[in-house]
């Protein structure tokens, strides 16, 4: 009798220690979780080409005619563009000793439409000062980088001696 309870008990450990061991491995399965993250650089860039030996014919209307053109490259999440002109919208004749009296008056400035954005013409009132051209979210083409043309209004009836007419204009790209 004591010879069969014992090997009772034995088959009994036996079962029990072969469940543990099925069992075991799911029991000691572990977890980790971790962020993982990256980082997208800013990228913030601008250029001004403008436009050289575009010519003016003497009291005749340009609706567009052509400043030049912006390199421009953002990823940020909104953007804008300000401008102003040295002269105040005003080609002015550099070749003449009267050159607050000799200019071209130009209105409207202009850029060609970029995704994105809401583009105010731009009429310069005073002598630089910033006024805000392009007001924009984040877009892909802007991102990956967009040249649009700049052009400004002239209007009719400006005459003028021949010659050299010139503005500085300075863009400012802000990205927040």
């Amino acid at each position: 009798m004591l010879n069969t309870t014992f090997r009772n008990v034995l088959v009994a450990s036996g079962l029990f220690v072969g469940a543990t061991l099925l069992i075991a491995p799911t029991a000691l399965a572990q977890t980790s979780d971790g962020e993982v993250t990256g980082v997208v650089a800013p990228i913030s860039t601008l250029t001004f080409s403008p436009t050289q030996g575009t010519t003016i014919v003497g009291g005749v209307a340009n609706p567009a005619y052509p400043i030049g053109s912006l390199g421009i490259t953002t990823n940020s999440a909104t953007w804008t563009l300000q401008v102003k002109s040295a002269h105040g919208g005003q080609l002015r004749n550099i070749g003449a000793s009267t050159e607050l009296t000799q200019y071209i008056a130009y209105t409207g400035l202009t850029v060609s439409a970029i995704d994105g954005t809401t583009i105010t013409p731009v009429t310069f009132g005073a002598v630089n000062t910033d006024v805000l051209l392009i007001d924009a979210v984040y877009s892909d083409a802007a991102a990956s980088g967009v040249a649009p043309t700049v052009t400004a209004a002239i209007a009719a009836g400006q005459y003028v001696p021949h010659g050299t007419y010139r503005d500085t204009l300075t863009f400012t790209l802000t990205s927040n």
